[in-house]
């Protein structure tokens, strides 16, 4: 498996993945890089599951919107999850991040993901509320 930084093309497939699976996807505006700022995972040519990074003025990166190819059913498919996850923590810390932030819907994959971040090192506050506003 091979992870790389996100493309055009990749986007333009990444947003088909969102609309298959009826999920929002944030105008690429609010996305980094418009919408190529991130990494996706491939195993033998087939995309598999991507996600978003955000670098700011401090310390401190996002990893955020993850997804994968609904149709992609093999078994490999949560081995690129981890693999998504350890690399995006790779291309924070070379990039000068000491701290990486994320979060996790409380949908029907919630306690899994929880055990995934937890198994690879990440501290869960599962007690935090999330807020955002649009400003216009």
């Amino acid at each position: 498996m091979e992870a790389r930084k996100i493309t055009e093309k990749d986007f333009i497939k990444i947003t088909q993945w969102y609309k298959e699976r009826e999920w929002p996807l944030m105008s690429r505006d609010f996305l980094p890089e418009n919408g190529t700022g991130g990494l996706i995972v491939s195993h033998e040519g087939v995309d598999i599951v991507a996600g978003f990074i955000w670098f700011t003025n401090s310390k401190i990166a996002w990893f955020g919107f993850p997804i994968s190819d609904p149709k992609y059913k093999e078994k490999n498919k949560s081995e690129a999850v981890d693999i998504l996850i350890t690399c995006v923590e790779k291309v924070c810390k070379d990039a000068g991040s000491k701290v990486m932030f994320t979060y996790l819907n409380q949908d029907s994959n919630y306690t899994k993901g929880v055990e995934r971040y937890k198994d690879l090192g990440w501290v869960v506050h599962e007690t935090t509320t999330q807020m955002l506003k649009e400003i216009k």
